[in-house]
C-alpha cells in the first residue's frame, strides 16, 4: 500500500476513534477524582459507558472504541518505514 494512501486511511480511522476515546478518558478521570472527594456522580459513570441521557449506546460503545482503536493502531503500524536489507 502506498504511503500516502496509508496516511489517508490512518487519518480517517483516528478521526472516528478520537471523540469516543476522548469522552471515555475525560469521564473516567473525572469519576475517579470525584470518588476521591466522596462525591458519587453516577451520571458521569453512565456517560463513561456510553449512556448519553436520551441516547443509550451502551451495547455498542465499548466494542466501537476497542475496534476503532485497534484499527487505528494497525493502520499506524503501516506508516513505519520498512527496513532495507543490505
Amino acid at each position: 500500500m502506498p504511503t500516502t494512501q496509508s496516511r489517508i486511511i490512518h487519518r480517517r480511522l483516528t478521526i472516528v476513534a478520537f471523540l469516543p476515546l476522548l469522552i471515555t478518558l475525560i469521564t473516567g478521570s473525572m469519576y475517579s477524582l470525584l470518588i476521591l472527594l466522596d462525591i458519587d456522580a453516577i451520571w458521569i459513570l453512565k456517560m463513561h459507558t456510553g449512556n448519553f441521557l436520551i441516547l443509550n449506546l451502551q451495547p455498542f460503545y465499548s466494542p466501537v472504541i476497542g475496534i476503532s482503536s485497534l484499527l487505528a493502531l494497525i493502520s499506524g503500524l503501516f506508516l513505519f518505514p520498512k527496513s532495507k536489507k543490505t
